[in-house]
């Protein structure tokens, strides 16, 4: 499998995950299929940083591109904390 070929299948596999959240009934559902994919995002795009845009970072004509999706990609990171975060304490409120 080329590097290209496991970075669409790990797009592919967040996308049927959205689609489960978008389905989920009850918040054990949710919970799991979240952290599932909040791991599989962060996984991947340390990969692909690592791999992908290393090797376009040479490229002066890609600079300011992998800038941009190394932006985004923390950006994502960001929000999944913070949704993490939020649905921790929704957890903790609902329990009392």
């Amino acid at each position: 499998m080329t590097i290209y070929q496991s970075l669409k299948n790990d797009h592919d596999n967040v996308e049927e995950l959205l689609q489960k959240l978008r389905n989920a009934q009850g918040a054990g559902a949710e919970e799991g299929t979240f952290q599932k994919m909040k791991m599989e995002l962060i996984i991947h795009s340390k990969a692909e940083e690592k791999v992908f845009y290393s090797a376009l970072r040479n490229h002066s004509e890609a600079r300011d591109l992998v800038q941009h999706a190394k932006t985004e990609h923390k950006k994502v990171e960001d929000l999944l904390i913070q949704l993490a975060q939020t649905n921790q304490k929704l957890n903790a409120a609902t329990k009392k």
